[in-house]
């Protein structure tokens, strides 16, 4: 079974073991994406958004033999709770479980060749309260309060994510900040 998986935030720099073959690849489905969750891991973390403005994806093909392997190791690389497993996305879909822009992946998975897809499904999350959107206001103002330590994460995950994500959330950390894209390198 060919699984790929589609990515657009840290997975791209940082694998933390995640199993891919090759490189990442320009041309996954164009997603609405933002900076829209408060995180402990990365502070303010791209999610899947129900609306917005169209952003690039990347993918690759994951080194695993089946789709369930390939969601426990997306599940472990994004720190997902066993209980949480509606946070992993794939097509073919789990029963019971209907992903925000499955259509999009699924017609993606469709025009790509492969037999299966995963990706991280997070909901946004703002004030501790999972699937609560913030504003981009609130998102300043959080990122304001942040330690030294954790607003350097949170500059150095914004910097990093892909300059050809355009969202209202990066011009604003641009324009407040100065965090410009720069390769994850530097």
């Amino acid at each position: 079974m060919k699984v790929v998986c589609v990515a657009w935030g840290s997975l791209l720099w940082d694998l933390k073991g995640f199993p891919i073959v090759g490189e990442w690849q320009e041309g996954g489905p164009l997603l609405p994406l933002e900076f829209a969750r408060h995180s402990d891991g990365e502070i303010v973390s791209l999610v899947l958004m129900e609306d917005g403005p169209l952003q690039p994806t990347f993918w690759a093909p994951v080194a695993v033999e089946t789709l369930d392997a390939a969601r426990e190791a997306l599940r472990e690389r994004e720190d997902v709770r066993n209980h949480a497993t509606e946070w992993v996305g794939s097509i073919p879909q789990p029963n019971g479980i209907d992903y925000l822009h499955s259509e999009a992946m699924a017609a993606w998975l469709k025009s790509n060749g492969a037999d299966a897809v995963v990706w991280t499904a997070l909901p946004p999350k703002s004030r501790d309260r999972n699937g609560r959107l913030p504003s981009v206001d609130e998102a300043v103002q959080y990122l304001h309060s942040l330690t030294d330590d954790d607003w350097s994460r949170a500059e150095s995950y914004i910097r990093h994510s892909p300059p050809g994500l355009r969202t209202p959330f990066r011009e604003r950390f641009e324009s407040v900040f100065g965090w410009t894209p720069t390769s994850p390198d530097k």
